[in-house]
């Protein structure tokens, strides 16, 4: 409770205490969650697991598992409520209250690398913009603006960036895109052309977050 600080509920039974050796963050570390849309679900991301939990009563309701996360789990809800998941492999949605995936076969890209990290959809869920990974695991020194409902196009690539690109984000017109990178720069773009809008210089270091304020 924000109001009060009462912890309501404690999401899984991991200790970490009993948890030994330098892997200690792989075996028991949740790197990301989240709220539904509608808040009535809460999903949690592990280097090997989803798992959807209901906000209400805090039980587990579904695991979702495999080697498909592995490194650098990442995950974000579209606005009907599908969670897309990416790590070590290819990109998948899922349907957290039917407990499946949401695609044959994942999301898997033709000619695009396979790992990917920090989604932002747009507010219709239309599209979402991406960070892939090259075939080391390092981040490209672009993104990428995808059509949800296309997964074998690689999308609309975001080049300029001359280091790594850190996240990208979505602005609220569903149609500007802002992506930070360790060239020390940030960078608003049209997500649907691609053209640079501004570049945003001044930082002393890697920019690792940006956003945009939101409508009041």
């Amino acid at each position: 409770n924000a109001q009060t600080g009462m912890c309501i509920h404690i999401l899984g039974d991991v200790q970490l205490d009993s948890v030994q050796g330098p892997d200690w963050y792989y075996e028991a570390g949740v790197s990301e969650a989240s709220f539904s849309p509608d808040g009535s679900i809460v999903a949690s991301i592990h280097y090997t697991s989803l798992k959807i939990w209901s906000s209400c009563s805090g039980e587990l309701l579904q695991e979702m598992s495999g080697g498909w996360l592995d490194l650098r789990p990442d995950m974000a809800f579209s606005p009907q409520g599908l969670v897309l998941t990416c790590g070590d492999g290819p990109l998948r949605l899922w349907h957290p209250r039917k407990y499946r995936d949401a695609s044959d076969e994942g999301m898997r890209a033709q000619g695009s690398p396979e790992r990917f990290s920090r989604q932002s959809f747009c507010s219709d869920g239309s599209h979402f913009c991406t960070v892939p990974y090259d075939a080391k695991g390092k981040p490209c020194f672009h993104a990428a603006v995808r059509d949800v409902q296309h997964w074998q196009s690689s999308g609309r690539l975001l080049l300029g960036h001359t280091g790594a690109v850190n996240m990208a984000a979505f602005a609220p017109d569903d149609c500007t895109v802002v992506t930070g990178s360790s060239d020390g720069t940030a960078k608003v773009w049209n997500g649907f052309t691609g053209e640079v809008l501004h570049t945003l210089e001044g930082h002393r270091g890697p920019v690792m977050r940006a956003l945009f304020s939101q409508p009041v």
